[in-house]
């Protein structure tokens, strides 16, 4: 987490308030991309082919007295099968458009809080954590488990997979939003992060914790959200290399005032190899 966020030093130490980024704010640009799979486009057809043959009997029921009466519905009819069938001619690009409705609205229905096992890696705290200036908080991995997965909106804590293929997207007819597994797939290109996520729903209740959106937006232009999680689950924090005397101090200064056992370390250049070391303070 960079040292500065929010316009706040550390927030997540004095509010509890930690972002949970939408997938279109996330530094991979082919974050969620999936293909539609040929078990949909199957799908598809078999079920319009089933509603034209039962639409097709409600069309000649309807037909049959509008002929007696001589009213003029029918024509609105006639284009409303002949509709059904143009989407059946058209099912491939008619399923791209209801999946690319889909992955246009996906930042404004989730978020995804990302944590790692590869802490020591210097690509990682160049990257995420301000080049160094920043820290890393170390959740409890029970109590974070039992934040995920137990509360309405939040998906079960998951490793990611990297892949070279991309998750085939299977989609029933009115589907809305992406199937959970798309969220947790990634290029083989970031394996070195040993990535672990948790997604939330920003329309859920959320058990009731806080969800706050700040009047200020990142430079990508996304809308920063912000999701209470508390304190209970910090367990240690690192310092980042480069961070500032003022941020190690309101570290050390929270550890004081935390009544329970928080591990602090400072992260230092290995002298034997290209890495980083953590010393306890």
């Amino acid at each position: 987490m960079p040292a500065e966020y929010g316009g706040e030093t550390l927030p997540f130490l004095s509010n509890g308030l930690i972002r949970f980024t939408q997938p279109g704010a996330m530094n991979d640009p082919l974050e969620t991309r999936s293909f539609v799979d040929s078990t949909t486009i199957e799908e598809f057809t078999l079920y319009l082919d089933n509603f034209l043959q039962s639409d097709l009997s409600k069309v000649w029921n309807f037909v049959r007295p509008c002929r007696e009466a001589k009213r003029m519905e029918l024509p609105i009819h006639a284009a409303r099968y002949e509709m059904l069938k143009d989407f059946k001619e058209n099912r491939e690009m008619f399923l791209k458009e209801q999946w690319d409705a889909i992955y246009r609205n996906r930042d404004d229905t989730c978020g995804i809080l990302s944590l790692t096992e590869n802490v020591t890696s210097s690509a990682m705290w160049s990257h995420y954590a301000s080049r160094h200036t920043g820290v890393a908080f170390g959740f409890d991995a029970k109590k974070i488990r039992q934040l995920s997965g137990r509360q309405r909106g939040f998906s079960d804590l998951r490793s990611v997979e990297y892949s070279d293929e991309l998750s085939p997207l299977s989609m029933a007819l009115g589907t809305k939003a992406l199937p959970h597994n798309h969220f947790f797939r990634k290029s083989r290109d970031w394996r070195y992060e040993k990535e672990w996520r948790i997604l939330v729903e920003f329309n859920e209740p959320l058990n009731g914790r806080v969800q706050t959106k700040l009047d200020r937006k990142d430079s990508n232009g996304h809308q920063i959200i912000l999701i209470y999680l508390g304190h209970e689950l910090i367990k240690e924090i690192r310092i980042g290399l480069l961070a500032s005397r003022e941020t190690e101090k309101r570290v050390l200064e929270y550890r004081d005032r935390a009544g329970r056992p928080i591990r602090i370390f400072k992260m230092k250049a290995s002298s034997s190899r290209f890495g980083l070391e953590a010393v306890p303070l």
